[in-house]
């Protein structure tokens, strides 16, 4: 009986396991660095949750509270490269629930470049400023140029777009680090 049970229980961690993109696997299936794929939040809709606008009650309208930034697409991707703030690059999957996040632009190239070819893809960005206003032009030349590469349409940026006009912060997902996942998160002063 206690060997059933046993292989029953490695059968079910075995599928587990397989179901979806997760740590250490890309969007195809292939292994990644360290960094990995983390489990993503979502919405009452299933959709993933990039990051959250959070209100304190500062600003017009004294707004309390906050408000999830969700994709709706199958994929997004998002750079949060603001001066004065964290730096982080991210890749999500909405098909499998799954996000890749890291410091490193090109363990971000890597990613993107493994998105299936031709795809719609959310770029989850911010009003006014752009989320990358802060990302050398060479760089992003070299995104677009990927993504280009792919046929992959980046034209759906609405549905990610996100107002922080009177937020006080975006918590964006955390990014894996050396000491475990760090928060990126940007601050605005009153």
């Amino acid at each position: 009986m206690r060997i059933a049970c046993f292989l029953a229980a490695l059968t079910i961690y075995l599928a587990a396991d397989c179901a979806w993109a997760g740590e250490g696997m890309d969007v195809a299936g292939k292994s990644t660095t360290k960094t990995g794929w983390q489990a993503v939040p979502c919405d009452k809709d299933g959709n993933l949750i990039a990051a959250r606008v959070i209100f304190n009650g500062r600003g017009e309208g004294r707004r309390v509270g906050e408000t999830p930034v969700a994709i709706k697409e199958e994929y997004g991707i998002g750079v949060a490269c603001r001066n004065g703030h964290p730096k982080a690059f991210y890749v999500f999957d909405n098909v499998n629930n799954a996000y890749f996040a890291t410091r490193d632009f090109e363990q971000f190239l890597v990613q993107v470049k493994a998105l299936p070819d031709k795809q719609t893809v959310a770029w989850v960005d911010s009003c006014t400023v752009h989320a990358y206003a802060d990302l050398p032009q060479s760089k992003l030349e070299r995104l677009m140029k990927v993504l280009t590469e792919k046929g992959i349409d980046s034209g759906t940026a609405v549905d990610g777009h996100f107002c922080y006009c009177v937020a006080t912060s975006v918590r964006w997902l955390d990014v894996p680090g050396k000491k475990g996942n760090e928060p990126c998160e940007w601050v605005f002063t009153p």
